[in-house]
């Protein structure tokens, strides 16, 4: 294909792929029909595999979505930028620990982590990469706990955790941390009541009467060490969520929705080229 038929065709790619014109205008615009255009798409090249970063000192945030068809994708990103994706069945430790190794294979030098609940993750980056600081998303801290305690709560116990809890990021880690062990004095014999229980099949003849208090509450002890990792350094202005994550699988969705009736073929191809080329 001659070079300059292959950029005007990359063009008309782009401008397909982050909808500014649809196949038909771009069919007619170019005299040809929009099957062959599919076809001529089809067999251009439009992903290199490499996404140009030029600061290689980074702090990467890693998260997953699910894409459908496509599976999950499991993306890192730094400053607002791509680094590194990858596309998995499901979302399980060993795709982290894969890309975090790709990093370093390209030649990143990795200042921090923030990640998001997946269990294992951080004990899987501490133990690979026991220097480097590893901060938990704090939005999706607040998100557990949504989904354990209800906005209206019955019970005093639960409503103020939750209150604590949705302050998290407006508190240091010295007032947060103080704030719950002062929670737990307040409401420890409620945390640890007890009910009896008739289902034969329990080992046990009694339950924890507030399992769900206690399930919120003891994902905050667990996590609290990684909530205001980030504090300890600010040089390397490492953020407290992953949200950088979040709102950029919020806008790929939405191009990727205008696309409809894709095959998976074509559409990872488009993903492929949005996660590339976002900001062209």
């Amino acid at each position: 294909m001659p070079r300059k038929h292959q950029t005007d065709l990359l063009d008309a790619y782009r401008r397909y792929a982050k909808h500014e014109q649809t196949l038909a205008y771009l069919a007619s615009e170019r005299g040809t029909t929009i099957r062959t255009l599919q076809q001529q798409f089809d067999s251009l090249p439009v992903v290199t595999g490499e996404c140009i970063v030029k600061e290689k000192d980074v702090v990467v945030s890693m998260d997953v979505t699910n894409l459908g068809n496509l599976g999950a994708l499991l993306l890192c990103r730094s400053n607002q930028q791509n680094l590194y994706w990858k596309y998995t069945k499901i979302e399980c430790v060993e795709d982290y620990e894969q890309s975090v190794r790709a990093l370093h294979i390209i030649g990143y030098n990795i200042l921090g982590f923030v990640v998001d609940g997946k269990p294992g993750v951080i004990k899987m980056l501490q133990r690979q990469y026991p220097n480097i600081p590893c901060q938990y998303c704090q939005f999706h801290q607040m998100e557990t706990i949504k989904t354990y305690i209800p906005q209206r709560a019955q019970s005093k116990a639960a409503r103020s955790l939750r209150r604590l809890a949705l302050r998290l990021s407006n508190y240091h880690s010295i007032q947060f941390t103080t704030g719950l062990q002062i929670w737990l004095m307040l409401h420890r014999n409620f945390l640890n009541e007890k009910s009896l229980c008739s289902n034969p099949k329990r080992k046990r003849s009694w339950r924890y009467t507030h399992q769900r208090l206690r399930s919120a509450y003891h994902s905050l002890k667990r996590n609290l060490r990684y909530l205001h990792v980030s504090e300890g350094y600010p040089e390397r202005k490492i953020p407290n969520t992953t949200n950088g994550c979040d709102g950029y699988f919020a806008h790929l969705k939405e191009r990727l929705k205008r696309h409809r009736g894709l095959s998976v073929k074509r559409k990872k191809k488009m993903t492929d080229y949005l996660l590339e080329n976002w900001d062209d």
